[in-house]
């Protein structure tokens, strides 16, 4: 009977420890993300990485006709910019971009979560808020 107890017990542990890990690991991937801009449709690629201490990762802006970087800028527009302050719980997951352009740094801070190959959320910048949605690219 006590052996039976125990088994049962380390079991059921076992898949409570496993839950958050597979939870976690559908937030890694590369995403390509859609919302409305200022100016119009935006289109970003997400990197995310699940690290130990958090979530990592890089944010590209897409230029207006589907290429890397931004809007016009002399030398292809806004790199790679990395993620800080990253967050990720269960399928629900939070992280900052500062991005510099002409002379002005703009912090952005997303939230959102993962459904599959799907993720949403929200994005707050100084002007607002405004919705995304993005799909898994791999």
């Amino acid at each position: 009977m006590k052996v039976r107890l125990l088994f049962t017990a380390m079991a059921t542990m076992s898949l409570t420890l496993a839950a958050p890990t597979s939870a976690v690991a559908q937030v890694a991937g590369t995403w390509t993300l859609s919302t409305e801009g200022p100016r119009g449709p935006l289109t970003m690629t997400l990197v995310l990485e699940v690290e130990r201490d958090g979530l990592e990762g890089t944010l590209t802006m897409q230029r207006r006709g589907g290429g890397p970087g931004g809007g016009g800028r002399a030398g292809g527009g806004p790199p790679e910019t990395a993620l800080s302050n990253g967050a990720v719980e269960g399928d629900s997951f939070s992280f900052s971009v500062t991005m510099s352009m002409r002379g002005n740094s703009i912090t952005q801070e997303f939230t959102g979560s993962v459904d599959g190959d799907e993720m949403s959320g929200t994005i707050t910048t100084p002007r607002g808020e405004r919705p995304f949605s993005g799909t898994r690219s791999n």
